[in-house]
């Protein structure tokens, strides 16, 4: 029974505080600097987190982009037309070879993006991102993932959508 309150008050707590972040550790600390370098728009921040060989799968593509491909075709035109546009970490693990990570992107949408006008509209877009690292703890490999018909209706841009 006493295992049971114990329980019960850590699950309370955990629902009481819906912005609590999992802290990260050594062993995924390149993807919180990799993402605040994407979020400071910093390319030279963000190539000290990748191989020189690394690839990024990203649902807005349809081949592997190199960080170079990644940051011009997909961090520039973000971090451009989303104004505070920052990813939050909500869960991370990893081993010191491979990491995940879970969190949510934000932003508002003040400028044109792929053709689509600013729409002014806050997004809130949850995401996953799985990488691979080498032996130097460098991002080799990075796959993400997120849901495009949503972060489409957020901005206004899917016509299935109705708010």
């Amino acid at each position: 029974m006493k295992t049971f309150r114990i329980f019960l008050l850590l699950a309370t707590v955990g629902l009481l505080v819906p912005n609590f972040s999992f802290s990260q550790n050594n062993k995924d600390q390149v993807g919180y600097d990799f993402l605040a370098a994407m979020d400071a728009n910093d390319l030279v921040a963000y190539k000290k987190c990748v191989t020189a060989d690394y690839r990024v799968f990203h649902p807005n593509f349809p081949n592997p982009l190199t960080a170079e491909e990644h940051f011009e075709m997909g961090v520039k035109p973000f971090n451009a037309a989303f104004e505070h546009f920052t990813h939050k970490v909500l869960d991370s693990n990893g081993d010191g070879q491979k990491f995940c990570m879970r969190g949510i992107v934000t932003g508002k949408h003040v400028g044109e993006l792929m053709g689509i006008p600013a729409s002014n509209n806050e997004i809130s877009v949850p995401w996953l991102a799985f990488a691979t690292l080498n032996e130097d703890g460098k991002i080799k490999e990075l796959h993400v993932q997120f849901n495009q018909l949503s972060f489409l209706a957020q901005i206004g841009a899917n016509p299935l959508a109705k708010n």
